[in-house]
């Protein structure tokens, strides 16, 4: 997730803890590893979240557990 100024300033640092949440939740602590960055230079579009090599942008409270469900879930 980054933590960069624009995104931080959207919110970022509580969707990264909500991330956290959601990999305990299932159990997943072991197996996926989230953290925070700085800036994936998309910086007007964020929130945004890489997982693996895609970045997806426009993280919220309200799609976070969908992306997370459909990005990390799914692929595992």
């Amino acid at each position: 997730m980054c933590v960069g100024t624009s995104c931080y300033l959207k919110g970022s640092y509580n969707l990264l803890q909500r991330l956290l949440e959601l990999a305990k939740e299932h159990d997943l602590q072991d197996r996926v590893s989230i953290g925070a960055t700085f800036c994936l230079e998309k910086c007007s579009l964020g929130p945004n979240i890489r997982i693996n090599d895609e970045v997806i942008s426009g993280v919220t409270e309200q799609n976070v557990k969908e992306i997370f469900e459909n990005h990390v879930l799914a692929k595992l």
